[in-house]
């Protein structure tokens, strides 16, 4: 789960949830703790505003979260999980290392594969 609680924020406060699946977090595992922490602010500061700098929509419902740090470009696929009544959820399906200038297509297609996946579980 995302690594801040709800009682700091008010729930009204946010325009979107996150929830990071066990591929994005095994990507994070690769940073040090001051870099996660930068990621995780970044992340924290897109679900509180209306238009968030850092999330970017690729296609269909893929979504890409654009985070810089150390001249690494970090990108963080996910798609919008709309639920009724509540606020939306953004969940993070896995992150790599972008170093072209165009999403590549795999990654496009591992982040649909992955959300299918979801689904289908769910």
């Amino acid at each position: 789960m995302f690594p801040f609680k709800e009682t700091d924020t008010f729930p009204e406060a946010l325009k979107f949830d996150v929830l990071l699946l066990p591929e994005s977090l095994e990507f994070l595992n690769h940073f040090t703790d001051k870099e996660k922490q930068k990621i995780y602010r970044c992340i924290d500061v897109s679900r509180r505003t209306a238009k968030p700098k850092f999330v970017k929509k690729l296609n269909g419902d893929i979504y890409s979260f654009r985070i810089t740090i150390n001249a690494k470009r970090i990108r963080f696929l996910a798609f919008k999980q709309k639920a009724k009544r509540t606020i939306p959820k953004l969940v993070i399906t896995h992150g790599f290392i972008k170093k072209t200038r165009q999403i590549p297509l795999n990654e496009l297609a591992k982040a649909v594969k992955i959300r299918n996946k979801y689904y289908s579980e769910l």
